[in-house]
């Protein structure tokens, strides 16, 4: 790194205390059915859209029910940015309302209560689907099969902020993943066909239409070192899928979210790597993306090496977790006694 460089970073570092990166529009804005225009309705509405965000960035469904919640959805409208009318997309019809949020003052509320986070940077959920309906075999259910069951399940996760992936189904998946050992939930085939794709969790959910129309539903939800898994009846496949994806998604999302402190803790962090100032702005991007960072402050800036002092909220692994999810940072070191994390910046991280 030449001396330009490093004076470009040095007086920028003054800036780099800290605006997070402005988290997508659609994160604090939810679409609720409306009956009608009435004034009552809306009030509905608009409380109802509030508690979707609130799972959406906590990850639980339950959010409604923890202490002090109560009192943030009966005053849901002081929260609203704005409102309005829209017709709802297949398979929903009718009309429904779309309201934005103040995402500032909702991460105020979460950290005030000390509620879960679940950081916005989330690594894509493998989902494979297999299906059994009367006088049919087993089969695995691809997106050309049903493409209105594909689009429910997306709206879903997507209500939920879990981004998804499929399985592409094709020679090599046939012969890693058998349809019975999907449907017999054999862990460790399931988990050998999902490294393909890179998935560090993946969900797999079995469908059972029984002769009276009704739906059984059974999912196993893998990745690391732990699955959990369940069953369930439902009336129709919509309301089952709504069952497995909440249940599934909170249990993502309790893997990577944290309980911010009330009091931050400093921490050093080491990056080399940082050859020029395009990767320094990129870096700079990705802590500030990084919700349990309140601050980052350039301490020192030596050949291809950034030293930086943040301030961070939660515990320390869940940060190193955070920063793992980027392909381009490499863990080093991560001395726990002295509060150092030392990191590697790979420009290419596919060639090594």
């Amino acid at each position: 790194m030449n001396r330009l460089i490093q004076i470009l970073i040095l007086m920028t570092a003054m800036v780099a205390a800290m605006v997070h990166a402005a988290p997508p529009g659609s994160t604090y804005t939810a679409v609720v059915p409306v009956a009608d225009n009435s004034a009552a309705e809306r009030v509905r509405a608009i409380r109802l859209a509030l508690e979707q965000v609130l799972i959406r960035l906590t990850g639980t469904s339950t959010i409604a029910t923890y202490p002090g919640v109560n009192g943030l959805l009966a005053n849901a409208a002081s929260y609203t940015l704005e409102f309005g009318y829209v017709n709802l997309e297949p398979p929903q019809q009718g009309q429904g309302i779309s309201v934005s949020f103040t995402g500032k003052e909702l991460d105020k509320f979460l950290r005030q209560q000390q509620l879960p986070v679940w950081p916005l940077k989330r690594i894509p959920l493998l989902v494979w689907v297999v299906k059994e309906s009367p006088g049919l075999p087993k089969s695995f259910l691809t997106q050309d099969d049903d493409q209105a069951f594909y689009t429910s399940l997306g709206k879903l996760l997507e209500a939920r902020g879990m981004p998804v992936s499929y399985p592409i189904h094709d020679l090599e998946d046939q012969q890693n993943l058998p349809v019975e050992d999907a449907w017999g939930f054999d862990t460790q085939r399931l988990a050998e066909a999902s490294k393909r794709y890179g998935a560090e969790k993946w969900l797999v959910v079995r469908c059972d239409q029984t002769s009276d129309s009704q739906w059984r539903l059974a999912w196993m939800l893998g990745g690391g070192d732990k699955t959990a898994e369940d069953n369930l009846d439902a009336k129709s496949l919509d309301e089952g899928l709504q069952q497995v994806v909440h249940a599934a998604v909170d249990r993502v999302a309790a893997d990577y979210a944290y309980i911010p402190s009330l009091t931050s803790e400093n921490l050093v962090l080491e990056v080399s790597g940082v050859e020029n100032y395009a990767i320094y702005r990129k870096l700079m991007n990705v802590i500030a993306g990084l919700s349990m960072v309140e601050s980052a402050t350039v301490q020192s800036v030596a050949k291809d090496r950034v030293e930086m002092l943040l301030k961070v909220e939660g515990d320390q692994q869940v940060l190193v977790d955070g920063l793992s999810l980027y392909d381009q940072l490499s863990l080093v070191e991560q001395d726990l006694a002295g509060d150092r994390i030392v990191l590697e910046w790979q420009s290419n991280p596919y060639h090594q």
